[in-house]
């Protein structure tokens, strides 16, 4: 009977509910479930009528002993199948509560939004820890960071001196918070990331609700591509922006309006990279992550008139480029412009040496040149 009544509940729950990657394996258990639970229904059956003396006879003690065996096997398919039923109840109500906290005209500050990402360790109505160093989060603006697994050092990096920039000209009032979207763990990976980050991270990603990944992946439409999510603590419907953006204007959507990618300019590839301190201005761009320290211990850069971007701004331009790859082809936007970036991108890893001479504040399209 107990058996049964989780079967039940699990047709009650959804009817989608076993494509979740969470119960995948509830179908097949369900299936051995019913199967020994109608084995057991006929053997006690058959005990039965052996004990009213209609079926040849049988020893109590032959009946006893299979019974238990039954008995063992069923109870423990039963916990199996109460264990991913609460889980699936679990992830169902979290992902209920995300709607509706979202779909209030107001809310008060963004500390329900937390209680409602994160479990609580039991008895402990207090948010889960997370952390910068030993530094705890209060109520703030946040910007949430989600990711999958795949990120990598030189991208932490860039990302943190973005936020350190953009904070410095007053353009970013928030405090980031990362959330990992992990399937299978690495406990040396997370901790690597982990401790380049300055800003807020979970201890582990184990305590994020699945309900609130559900939310990520089909309301915000999180597909292992980084996204940002903003909560600022006005109650504002929060609308995630692909990394992307960041990368390609290097400010969050709405601070400005960005420029027409109608052909690629010096201020599009450059713009909150380097500002120019005189007439005649060099910067030397390095092909790889790791700055080239032969070139680097060159005597001057050209006389002094030019300067060296250091890793991250370097990573940051080759990445711009390929944001504004990838947005020309989803943009469908003239075979020209492709041209011109991918005549950029195909001096990656080339060290001839290679130059772009364009002119700021204006429309003219840059001149490149190995």
């Amino acid at each position: 009977m107990d058996v049964m009544k989780c079967v039940v509940q699990f047709n009650e729950l959804s009817p989608d509910i076993f494509a979740k990657p969470s119960v995948s394996t509830a179908k097949i258990d369900i299936a051995r479930a019913v199967y020994w639970t109608i084995y057991s229904v006929v053997t006690c059956g058959s005990h039965i009528a052996a004990l009213v003396g209609l079926t040849p006879e049988m020893t109590i003690a032959t009946m006893g002993r299979e019974l238990s065996e039954l008995a063992g096997k069923i109870r423990s398919m039963h916990t199996l199948l109460q264990q991913q039923l609460n889980h699936c109840k679990e992830e169902l109500d979290a992902y209920t509560w995300l709607e509706i906290i979202f779909k209030r005209p107001r809310r008060r500050d963004n500390l329900e939004i937390l209680e409602a990402l994160f479990f609580h360790v039991e008895g402990d109505k207090q948010i889960p820890p997370l952390v910068v160093g030993n530094t705890k989060a209060e109520d703030m603006n946040l910007l949430l960071v989600i990711s999958g697994s795949d990120e990598r050092a030189e991208e932490i990096r860039a990302l943190a001196k973005l936020f350190e920039d953009l904070q410095k000209k007053g353009k970013f009032q928030y405090q980031v918070l990362w959330l990992p979207v992990v399937d299978k763990l690495n406990e040396q990976k997370f901790s690597l990331l982990q401790s380049l980050m300055p800003w807020y991270t979970v201890q582990q990603p184990s305590i994020i609700k699945p309900g609130a990944l559900r939310y990520f992946r089909e309301v915000w439409q999180f597909k292992n591509q980084t996204i940002l999510v903003r909560l600022d603590s006005s109650g504002s419907v929060p609308s995630p922006f692909p990394l992307d953006y960041l990368w390609l204007w290097g400010e969050l959507p709405g601070t400005s309006e960005p420029p027409s990618l109608d052909d690629i300019t010096l201020d599009i590839i450059i713009h909150d990279l380097y500002t120019v301190d005189s007439f005649i201005d060099f910067v030397y761009v390095s092909n790889s992550s790791i700055i080239d320290q032969i070139n680097n211990d060159d005597d001057g850069f050209i006389a002094g008139i030019g300067r060296y971007w250091e890793e991250s701004e370097s990573w940051r331009f080759w990445i711009r480029l390929r944001c504004i790859f990838s947005t020309v082809i989803i943009q469908e936007r003239k075979v020209d412009i492709m041209k011109d970036v991918m005549t950029l991108l195909s001096f990656h890893g080339n060290y001839r040496g290679w130059t772009v001479f364009g002119q700021l504040r204006s429309t003219q399209k840059i001149a490149a040149a190995p």
